[in-house]
């Protein structure tokens, strides 16, 4: 099972135990995920594929004019 790390932007109680603003937890990457979306949770060494505006293409060869795209926002921002 792949395990992210998260820091608590709000108290949070996970399988019964009470956790502070600021403890660091790792976690299960879809529930990291989860908290990250709803803003409980920052990601701590690992990037949310939601969390940045743009999100570049791998580059095609060494010759390519165009190595780097953007990726596409949607009506509702970088989540869609």
């Amino acid at each position: 099972m792949e395990m992210r790390t998260i820091r608590l932007l709000r108290r949070h109680t996970r399988a019964g135990q009470e956790y502070a603003i600021g403890v660091q937890l790792v976690i299960p990457k879809r529930d990291a995920e989860w908290l990250v979306e709803q803003k409980i949770a920052d990601p701590v060494g690992w990037q949310f594929a939601g969390s940045t505006s743009e999100v570049r293409a791998p580059v095609q060869s060494a010759g390519s004019a165009k190595s780097l795209v953007p990726a596409r926002k949607g009506c509702c921002g970088h989540r869609w």
